[in-house]
């Protein structure tokens, strides 16, 4: 029974980690934003149909514009829905948000990979400043959007970052880093999310929220994560909260928030 639950766990661990996890369309909870006034739907056309990205705006202050990516399973159209649900009416006074959703994600089309999803953040970014050309501009992400905000941040001027739940890297979800089946996996994983390379060369404001009881992205992994930056950000813990549960906790709105409300605008 051992060797079939080791053999299990191995099999599980080589094949996770090379693919994406594709998120359906939220027929439900799209039709619960298209009929909000202070939700819009955006789109940013690809040069073909199957490069299109959809994804939603939501508030209304425009000197300040949040770049969301969010995490692996769920559309767009789901989690803005459950923001609204659990966040306070003013959540969304500090900002603009602007979200879209990966290749094969909610309405979006195309094939997902490493490399597109990456781009997916390059290409709000730039939607983000034709759009708003004088706003200051934030990402945050969560998860494996958290890759897209930090990556993001080495390649473009933002005004702050923001990553809940933030993984060290790809391989850290399944073998503890720095042992030797981490090492040698993360050399030849498809997907690598190499955020540890990353936050080495970001420079920006950033906020980080995690989780005590995160057993997915673990504390250690991130405080080590938090190390590695130039500056290093400001950490906010929740104390019991698990993976799939940071935008259902009051605590991670409150967080966001006072980052705003720490920020002044010129």
């Amino acid at each position: 029974m051992l060797l079939i639950i080791a053999a299990n766990q191995l099999i599980y661990a080589a094949i996770v980690p090379v693919i994406f996890f594709h998120a359906g369309f939220s027929e439900d909870s799209y039709k619960v934003l298209e009929s909000k006034d202070d939700t819009s739907e955006i789109h940013i056309a690809g040069q073909d149909p199957d490069a299109d990205l959809y994804g939603w705006r939501a508030g209304k202050n425009e000197k300040r514009i949040l770049l969301y990516f969010g995490g692996d399973s769920v559309d767009t159209s789901k989690w803005l829905e459950e923001v609204y649900q659990y966040s306070d009416s003013s959540f969304f006074e500090p900002f603009t948000l602007l979200t879209v959703d990966y290749p094969t994600f909610g309405k979006s089309r195309g094939i997902i990979s490493e490399s597109k999803f990456y781009r997916t953040a390059e290409r709000l970014y730039n939607y983000a400043i034709e759009k708003y050309p004088d706003a200051k501009i934030y990402a945050m992400g969560y998860s494996i959007g958290a890759s897209a905000a930090l990556q993001l941040s080495t390649n473009v001027s933002l005004d702050g970052l923001i990553l809940v739940a933030p993984m060290y890297d790809g391989t850290t979800m399944y073998f503890p880093r720095g042992s030797l089946l981490h090492d040698t996996f993360e050399q030849i994983a498809t997907v690598q999310m190499q955020n540890d390379e990353y936050a080495k060369n970001s420079y920006s404001n950033c906020l980080v929220i995690a989780s005590k009881t995160d057993r997915m992205t673990k504390l250690d992994d991130i405080n080590a994560l938090c190390d590695l930056f130039q500056t290093k950000p400001d950490i906010f813990i929740l104390e019991a909260c698990g993976h799939g549960e940071y935008w259902k906790q009051s605590d991670t709105y409150s967080a966001v928030t006072n980052y705003f409300d720490a920020e002044t605008i010129e």
